[in-house]
């Protein structure tokens, strides 16, 4: 009986044994993450293995003839760099930029924690950020650039940048603000420490443009607005042009028509069949004449010089008294004017100015 009880401890501290030791493997042993890399049409690369927290160190870039390799992107549209941490499996998709595209270089500091690699972004094209970095004993806000404006992800870059990582303490007292960018591009809400606000690059609205932020009072907000608790602010939006009061403006806004007008005005000229002359021998004179009238100055000369007659030389030096036709005095429209009644109009186009 005794060697049967003693047999069934041993068993027992065997099976408690293995329990301990299965425990181990599973609650204690370091987990690893599977990366599977999509090279989208570039050179193959293999899976990596991560182990748990791991900083990740990436293959090198894969190869894609007439293209440029931009990074890694996770299912968020995230660029993942060799200073990311992975907590789970993950399959990463290349993302590429022809080589005959125009292109612009963003560089990230993170203000000394670690190297991000430089991004290459299509010129006017949207930027891909990097998964945000992590940084023992702070959060991290976002990327400001050079204006100290914070970064988002419709972001569209049309030169080199350079943005820096913005990080506050854990112990920081904070405030969150949200934006609310009435029917423009979303921006997502951010906590910041208390003072100063932070405000995001300009947002956009197709058709508009963007005339700045107002709290919920309707005051104006900038850069200098000092924040004690939680703030929603909404975006002002105006017409991309200004045109004049009265003035139709055109489709796209850049000009307007309006119609003016302006009185008639007096007109001399010659009744049908005469044409208007000046004496050659009195150039500030000028008078209505029928040519039809001469005669042969050559037998006599004009026995007067009045309105009634005047000695006409032709081109050849000929001369006759010519009989004189009254004026016929109209009122007419001035050059560009078309008569409506008692007055004139015409349609003017006028340029709008831009906001």
């Amino acid at each position: 009986m005794k060697n049967k009880n003693k047999l069934i401890v041993i068993l027992i501290i065997v099976v408690v044994i293995l329990l301990l030791l299965v425990g181990y493997l599973f609650f204690f042993r370091e987990k690893t993450y599977t990366i599977t890399l999509d090279s989208n049409g570039g050179s193959e690369v293999p899976s990596i293995e991560v182990k748990n927290g791991e900083i990740v160190k990436l293959p090198d870039a894969p190869k894609k003839e007439g293209h440029t390799f931009v990074g890694w992107s996770n299912k968020e549209g995230k660029i993942i760099t060799s200073g990311s941490k992975i907590s789970e499996d993950l399959t990463l998709k290349a993302e590429w930029i022809s080589d005959s595209a125009e292109k612009n270089e963003v560089v990230f500091d993170t203000d000394g924690l670690f190297e991000i690699e430089n991004i290459v972004v299509l010129k006017d094209g949207t930027i891909l950020l990097p998964v945000d970095p992590v940084r023992e004993g702070y959060i991290f806000i976002g990327w400001i650039n050079e204006e100290g404006k914070l970064i988002n992800e419709n972001m569209i870059v049309d030169k080199n940048m350079v943005f820096k990582a913005l990080w506050i303490s854990v112990d920081a007292e904070t405030v969150s603000v949200s934006f609310d960018t009435d029917g423009g591009n979303l921006i997502d809400s951010i906590v910041i420490e208390k003072g100063k606000i932070l405000l995001p690059i300009n947002p956009t609205k197709e058709g508009y443009v963007f005339a700045g932020w107002v709290d919920s009072n309707g005051n104006s907000v900038n850069s200098d607005t000092i924040l004690s608790e939680n703030m929603t602010i909404k975006a002002l939006w105006k017409e991309p042009y200004t045109c004049p009061k009265d003035c139709t403006p055109s489709e796209d806004g850049k000009t307007c028509t309006k119609v003016v007008t302006t009185s008639l005005v007096k007109k001399t000229t010659c009744p049908s069949g005469s044409t208007l002359y000046t004496p050659w021998y009195n150039s500030s004179k000028t008078v209505c004449i029928k040519l039809s009238t001469k005669v042969d100055a050559n037998i006599r000369q004009c026995d007067t010089w009045d309105d009634a007659e005047v000695d006409y030389k032709d081109s050849k030096g000929k001369s006759w008294c010519v009989k004189t036709v009254s004026k016929k005095t109209t009122k007419v429209c001035p050059s560009g004017y078309t008569k409506s009644g008692d007055i004139c109009k015409k349609t003017k186009t006028v340029n709008c100015t831009a906001n």
